[in-house]
């Protein structure tokens, strides 16, 4: 009777750990493992359609002027990377955001946004952008420091639009996901190898940008420390409940006080943490 009670127990432990082998996929595909693991981080995302069937990602270097001198531009979907210095990325019509070294922004495609140096001197940015192909052809007739081949766009939902950074010494790996589409990886410093899982390490030096499909793990090599950043789409994001909620002006019932916001000093806007 002990040996017959003591075998039950262990199919039923075989058979739940089948069963939660079976969950593990679905996990994953439910968005409850994050993207990185280890020292790498998410440092910028946001939820947005495509910018049209035919799209393909480009990687261009700016300067940002200082206040006086910053001029409004038409943003694409995509982010805003702060190179060397401290930088405002100003929505025209809504909020800004300050960015130092090392830190990023999602910008929406058709935004109104000012870059603004902060300090006096003009401050390098990076965009990574993921736009028509239409647009990217005219970008890389301008000048762009990169521009991909067209992709595919795999339909007209919503997707998750990530920007992963990492910091690797010579032996250090990241793991980068599997995205809906390709990954850009661009070099910011150092030097990497990209292991595929198949064929020879693809070796990428600092300046330059590589496209990826699937699953990649990403090692420094150099013997100086290598700084890289990932841009990825990585899901579709599940279809809105309700509308966008539009702010609905009150009117003032007559003689009744309304209050009046003060200005915020730039001392007291928060800095988001990269």
């Amino acid at each position: 009777m002990h040996l017959a009670g003591s075998s039950r127990m262990l199919s039923a432990l075989v058979v739940l750990l089948l069963a939660l082998g079976s969950m593990a996929p679905a996990a994953a595909q439910t968005g409850r493992r994050g993207l990185t693991e280890g020292h790498a981080a998410v440092i910028a995302q946001g939820v947005a359609p495509l910018p049209a069937a035919s799209i393909a990602w480009v990687v261009d270097t700016g300067k940002a002027p200082s206040a006086p001198a910053a001029r409004e531009t038409s943003a694409a979907l995509g982010f805003t990377y702060a190179s060397d210095a401290a930088l405002m990325v100003e929505e025209v019509v809504d909020g800004r955001v300050r960015l130092l070294p090392g830190e990023a922004v999602f910008t929406r495609p058709g935004t109104r946004i000012r870059r603004i140096g902060i300090g006096g001197d003009p401050v390098a940015y990076l965009s990574i952008d993921l736009v028509a192909a239409a647009d990217a052809a005219v970008a890389g007739a301008a000048g762009a420091a990169y521009v991909g081949a067209p992709i595919r766009s795999p339909g007209n939902g919503e997707f998750d639009i990530d920007l992963i950074r990492d910091v690797l010494r010579r032996g250090e790996e990241t793991a980068l996901p599997a995205g809906v589409l390709s990954t850009l990886v661009h070099v910011a410093a150092g030097t990497v190898e990209i292991d595929l899982g198949h064929g020879r390490p693809l070796r990428v030096v600092a300046g330059a940008t590589v496209e990826v499909d699937g699953a990649a793990v990403v090692r420094g090599v150099g013997r100086d420390r290598a700084t890289l950043l990932a841009a990825l789409v990585s899901a579709e994001a599940p279809t809105r409940l309700t509308p966008p909620i539009a702010a609905t002006p009150v009117a003032a019932t007559p003689g009744t006080p309304t209050a009046t916001l003060a200005a915020v000093p730039e001392e007291a806007v928060a800095t988001p943490i990269g």
